[in-house]
């Protein structure tokens, strides 16, 4: 869709007499933009001037949506540590079976591969 732009000056021409008239249109684009829940202040109150008792519902929205968001947050929170903690469960498991086989193998006169199973192989984990 085209803009309607103003002429320039050299599109308005000045009137032949002194009784005819010069009309100059000019239009004026207003843009709001705000972030966030809320509306700002006037739009609120335009809110409230269209239909009464919209900015009350409007704030309430924007108190349960973020009281909804805290508690996802919080759940996502204690599900990534119930995670970890799952994780080093298995891997502490596995880091003392392998150093107790290790044992196993020093006890057995096997040093090489009980030097590896005791140092390297838990390191690399």
């Amino acid at each position: 869709m085209p803009l309607n732009r103003m002429p320039g000056p050299h599109a308005l021409k000045k009137p032949e007499n002194n009784n005819q008239q010069q009309h100059v249109l000019a239009s004026v684009h207003h843009e709001s933009i705000f972030f966030g829940p809320l509306p700002p202040p006037e739009a609120l109150g335009k809110y409230e001037g269209v239909l009464p008792g919209a900015a009350d519902r409007i704030m309430t929205m924007a108190e349960k949506q973020a009281e909804h968001r805290q508690k996802l947050e919080s759940k996502v929170v204690g599900y990534n540590t119930f995670n970890e903690r799952l994780g080093m469960i298995p891997t502490f498991i596995v880091v003392i079976s392998l150093m107790c086989f290790g044992g196993f193998l020093i006890y057995s006169n096997k040093n090489i591969p009980a030097g590896y199973l005791s140092t390297f192989a838990p390191c690399s984990m």
